[in-house]
């Protein structure tokens, strides 16, 4: 899927991130991620662990884990989160992702 390293498995958009436009990070889905997500818990949940690509596709979604990171006052763009899986699991990634950059040219 084109541009998928651009959705993140929490529902960021990793095109608008400031380490993509920089490009110290290629977005949460590429093989060059800054630091391996070591120090993401969601990453290592829905992907490592349970073998997703986005937490939407998980029984427990929303869990608690995805509520506390929309909850992160110091980064804005993740109180939509939520909001985003839902949109992606309605339309489609792809669809979502055509969105996301039309939204954010």
């Amino acid at each position: 899927m084109e541009n998928k390293h651009l959705s993140a498995p929490c529902g960021l958009y990793c095109g608008i991130c400031p380490k993509y436009e920089d490009k110290t990070c290629e977005g949460c889905h590429s093989d060059f991620h800054f630091c391996d997500h070591k120090g993401c818990n969601i990453y290592k949940c829905c992907v490592n662990e349970k073998k997703f690509n986005w937490c939407f596709e998980c029984e427990e979604f929303p869990c608690v884990e995805i509520k506390n990171f929309t909850k992160w006052r110091s980064w804005i763009s993740h109180k939509d989160c939520i909001k985003n899986l839902n949109r992606m699991k309605e339309i489609d990634i792809k669809e979502w992702l055509k969105e996301q950059n039309d939204l954010n040219k």
